[in-house]
């Protein structure tokens, strides 16, 4: 196990604030969009992909509307009456949206998505005292290569010595389609469905957080769980820039901005409370997580 997973279980030891971890998730999905414009260095992933992703959201768009607006305006009238035409026209974004994610996300942006997730790490970094900057880089080196001696973020980041790509899910697949007849109720069903979507959603924010800290499956289901309701705000923000026209495929870009300063303001917060909590630390606590080896290394 590498030495910056040794203080892994701090964070969800009853010892460590709760109250801590990851506040304010609904500000840094749509801070994306101001961090990605204010810092054009990191823009280089996002525009190597915005003609095809603008091609693919055209046609999914199109197509999704010419043939399924109106069979889905025919159903809804029977449920929905005059709010047929206003549920179908975001029923469709919904569907245009999934459609547009997943083949974008699969075949065309995941590497540079990472890219700019780790690039607003990196970028970040910078800003930090010297023992937090080189413990954000050691993350990083956990999947990556770096090349410090470079100038830029993006010139930093080397190849990958683990994969990046988030596997297919097939559950939330399921649950999208399962979720989808939410639409036939009146009124509440379309604000409901994007409610679940985002609740769904809101972890894989994080999947390359995760990964770079190196939770099991258990610990990350333990940390998700903790923090559902803030995954959940974020996962609706970015639901909701999901089903907008066109623009959709530029805030997959700018989410992950907001997810990474999301990271960032956390391992701040844990690597500023770190010693306090070593010094206030529970008996119940292992001696292994309060040994001087593991006191500057706080993850997560």
């Amino acid at each position: 196990m590498s030495r910056f997973n040794t203080r892994i279980h701090t964070l969800i030891h009853p010892a460590v604030p709760r109250a801590r971890q990851l506040v304010r998730p609904d500000k840094t999905a749509p801070n994306g969009i101001y961090y990605l414009l204010a810092n054009p260095p990191l823009l280089p992933p996002l525009l190597s992909r915005i003609v095809p992703l603008l091609l693919l959201s055209i046609f999914v768009l199109t197509v999704t509307f010419t043939f399924l607006y109106l069979p889905q305006v025919a159903v809804l009238l029977f449920f929905n009456g005059p709010l047929a035409f206003a549920n179908a026209a975001i029923l469709c974004l919904s569907e245009a949206a999934a459609i547009i994610t997943f083949v974008a996300e699969n075949f065309m942006t995941e590497e540079k998505i990472v890219e700019t997730f780790d690039g607003v790490l990196l970028t970040e970094a910078e800003k930090l005292p010297a023992g937090l900057r080189l413990h954000i880089y050691g993350l990083i080196a956990e999947c990556r290569e770096l090349h410090l001696g470079s100038e830029g973020a993006l010139e930093k980041l080397g190849r990958h010595k683990k994969s990046p790509y988030l596997r297919f899910s097939l559950r939330l697949t399921v649950e999208f389609i399962l979720e989808l007849p939410l639409n036939l109720i009146p009124l509440v069903g379309p604000p409901l469905f994007i409610v679940l979507q985002g609740y769904h959603l809101g972890p894989l924010s994080h999947y390359r957080y995760i990964q770079l800290a190196g939770l099991s499956d258990s610990q990350k289901r333990e940390f998700i769980g903790i923090n559902r309701w803030r995954y959940w705000l974020f996962g609706l923000v970015h639901v909701m820039l999901q089903i907008t026209p066109v623009l959709s495929i530029l805030f997959l870009f700018t989410s992950a901005a907001g997810a990474a300063l999301w990271a960032v303001e956390d391992q701040k917060r844990l690597w500023f409370a770190s010693y306090v909590v070593i010094i206030n630390a529970s008996p119940q606590v292992p001696r292994s997580l309060t040994s001087p080896r593991a006191q500057p290394q706080q993850l997560f």
